[in-house]
């Protein structure tokens, strides 16, 4: 059989710290690190992703019609084939900034808006 092994708790306890000095010790001393540093919440691959889906983004007056239009198509599947909305209904279709700013919105007092009166509250800088 083998020969007993002896284990020196002294001399282990002093290997260990001199282990975990290391790394410690040499950064103390200036050296640098090869590790980049990275966004903690980002992960590099999804980073990338994003900066490759703004190459060619809409811009200035590309980007208020695109998002006019997405609006109008939200309003106009909330109004139906009416075209326009109480605020009740406006409310019951998910609609719930125009539901809040509905007196501010419907300027003529009518009770019901349409898209227009909504664009025209929108362009004169909604709160």
């Amino acid at each position: 059989m083998g020969v007993p092994l002896r284990i020196d708790l002294r001399s282990l306890a002093a290997a260990g710290a001199i282990v975990f000095a290391l790394p410690f010790n040499a950064f103390a001393q200036g050296a640098a690190a090869d590790v980049p540093m990275l966004d903690p919440w980002v992960p590099p691959a999804l980073k990338a992703k994003a900066a490759a889906s703004r190459v060619g983004a809409t811009q200035g007056a590309a980007l208020r019609a695109d998002a006019e239009a997405k609006l109008k198509a939200r309003f106009d599947a909330a109004a139906g084939e009416v075209g326009t909305l109480t605020r009740g209904e406006a409310a019951a279709r998910g609609l719930g900034a125009i539901a809040r700013d509905f007196e501010a919105i419907d300027r003529r007092g009518a009770g019901r808006i349409t898209f227009e009166d909504y664009r025209q509250f929108l362009r004169a800088g909604a709160p």
